[in-house]
């Protein structure tokens, strides 16, 4: 038994290396092994001739990676799912199986390509870099994550480069640093191994010095973030059934009115998603809960920038919502666009209506418009809600619009003390950096902070406690960044490079015939 038990586990030693090594290379881990964390899945693949045996190595590695990468998922189906720990146990094995499903997809692709042109260890290797490149722009996941953020959290020079390449093209990189490995090892060819780690070194460097200088600016925003850290029961209650809703204000309310005393000079408050406890009607201001916070405003002569549930009107269609609010009224909403399924909305509820009736418990969310910018105090200021900050095409439209600040209002409260708050914060931050514009985030219990637009993060809240902090916000004219101008060209040179390879090996397969003949 021991035997046949080894027998079957031999052969997955090295994805399951690979596994480990990818998933302790990302956020909140430093990215030390991104350069070669696929070669021991691709060593074991490089000769294998069963499919099988391929998918389950590919397989391997990305379950191990997402355990480790992703462990979080049980928080959330036991916090958001209110499911029990041992069936949150099988949700992340689920998961750790589904997600990344690419990674076995693009070795059945790749040993396809092998077996049928048998390329040149050369394109062999660079071939399975570039199907694995594609396959991680164009699979259709949960939320889109790639190898490349870990530099930001990192700090490793390198990511000042994302204003070019943004952060899949860091990525790109990644995946064919570790073709050219392979490529080294394969052939034995120190030279390609020296020169792969100083083409790294080197991008490093670059990026020190690519780093912007921020030019003078005359223009400020005084912007409080207010972080209650209000837990999921409280809101729950408030949400469902009518509970919490003065403990939560209570909450929101101190810690703002203790900033705008010790700080007379803020321009608004921001508080994170969903904060207001109360479903907000521009024609029910003036009941008991919203004319408190009405009050504070007056008092202050202050403005808040809050994620609430809105209603247009009563009975409407609800929605996940950005509002800003003066002492009087409601001046601008906007609508949360990416919608987290199962959370926001049930999918496929449109074209099968009677799902809506089998699962009644989950939410039916009003969809916005996408991207929205509005004007500020002279100021155009961009809007995220949770994870629409993980979308780089999202932001893009923003630059477009001419955004000079984007915030953020976020609920990690979900995920508990774990990798995701640091992931989120990555993936957020980074939008920053493509589009060297600041971008304040606002969270209900962390993590909150602002990243100015040549990448320095000011101050970063704790996680799951009461904090507060003004910023004092440069705003400057928006600059069009080569990422802006031109983010599609790396799917452009992945493509062509495919192209390149197929036609390589065809070519190369031809000629061998004329040769035989």
């Amino acid at each position: 038994m021991i035997q046949k038990i080894k027998f079957i586990l031999q052969p997955l030693l090295l994805p399951a290396i690979s596994g480990v090594l990818i998933g302790t290379s990302y956020t909140p881990f430093p990215p030390w092994a991104s350069l070669f964390c696929f070669l021991p899945l691709w060593l074991s693949v490089w000769n294998e001739s069963s499919y099988k045996k391929v998918f389950l190595k590919g397989l391997t590695t990305q379950f191990i990676l997402s355990l480790i990468g992703f462990h979080w998922v049980t928080v959330v189906a036991t916090e958001h799912g209110h499911l029990p720990f041992a069936l949150s146990i099988v949700v992340l094995i689920i998961f750790s199986l589904s997600a990344m499903y690419y990674f076995p997809l693009s070795l059945l692709i790749w040993k396809w390509l092998d077996k049928k042109y048998s390329p040149s260890p050369m394109i062999k290797a660079l071939l399975i870099a570039v199907i694995f490149s594609l396959l991680e722009v164009y699979s259709q996941t949960i939320f889109p994550w790639n190898f490349g953020y870990s530099f930001l959290s990192a700090k490793w020079p390198i990511y000042q480069l994302a204003d070019i390449t943004g952060f899949q093209g860091l990525s790109t990189y990644v995946l064919l640093s570790n073709a050219f490995l392979l490529i080294a090892y394969k052939l034995k060819k120190p030279i390609v191994l020296i020169g792969t780690l100083g083409v790294f070194l080197a991008l490093n460097i670059i990026g020190h010095i690519h780093r912007p200088e921020l030019s003078p600016t005359e223009r400020y925003l005084n912007l409080a973030v207010i972080q209650a850290n209000v837990g999921n029961q409280e809101k729950f209650y408030a949400q469902h059934k009518a509970r919490f809703q003065q403990v939560i204000l209570d909450k929101y309310l101190g810690l703002s009115e203790r900033q705008l005393k010790q700080n007379p000079n803020i321009d608004a408050l921001v508080w994170p998603e969903t904060a207001i406890p109360v479903m907000m009607r521009p024609t029910h201001l003036q009941t008991y809960y919203p004319s408190q916070i009405l009050n504070l405003l007056k008092t202050y002569n202050v403005d808040l920038f809050s994620g609430a549930f809105y209603e247009k009107q009563y009975g409407e269609k609800t929605s996940n919502s950005f509002i800003w609010l003066n002492e009087k009224t409601i001046k601008y909403v906007y609508k949360k666009t990416h919608l987290l399924a199962f959370g926001e909305y049930l999918p496929f509820s449109k074209y099968f209506p009677k799902l809506k009736e089998l699962l009644p418990q989950v939410a039916d969310f009003e969809r916005g418009q996408g991207p929205k910018v509005f004007n500020y105090k002279n100021t155009k200021i961009g809007l995220q809600i949770c994870y629409e900050g993980l979308f780089p095409d999202f932001s893009t439209e923003l630059a477009q619009k001419g955004v000079e600040l984007i915030i953020n209002l976020t609920n990690d409260s979900w995920y508990g003390d774990s990798s995701e708050p640091h992931q989120h914060l990555t993936m957020t931050l980074a939008r920053a950096i493509e589009h060297r514009t600041p971008l304040l985030r606002s969270t209900n219990t962390g993590i909150s902070t602002l990243i100015l637009a040549n990448g320095e993060v000011k101050e970063r809240s704790p996680i799951y406690k009461q904090w507060a902090h003004v910023f004092k916000i440069p705003i400057r004219d928006p600059q069009k960044t080569f990422f802006q101008k031109f983010s599609w060209l790396n799917t452009v040179f992945l493509v062509l490079l495919m192209i390149g390879l197929i036609t390589a090996i065809r070519y190369k397969g031809n000629y061998d015939k004329k040769t035989n003949t």
